[in-house]
């Protein structure tokens, strides 16, 4: 079973659901890759998201507020 965990590999509530979907399992991995501290909290970059997407032909844009509004849920 697959799931979104915090920096500190503790289950953060949220994701608790089996991944099911190939875009489940994306979202998750570039979430994963994507996500650093910057000393104040976590945030997504910018450069990870676009070239993942470029690489998957998605909008950058689009996947990055995405991703950020992810962010802002689980931090």
């Amino acid at each position: 079973m697959v799931r979104f965990i915090k920096s500190n590999q503790k289950d953060n509530g949220i994701f608790k659901y089996k991944l099911k979907t190939s875009w489940e399992i994306m979202v998750y991995r570039i979430f994963c890759l994507a996500r650093r501290s910057n000393g104040f909290g976590a945030e997504i970059e910018y450069q990870v998201v676009k070239d993942f997407c470029k690489k998957e032909n998605l909008n950058y844009i689009e996947f990055f507020a995405f991703l950020k509004s992810l962010n802002a849920k689980v931090s």
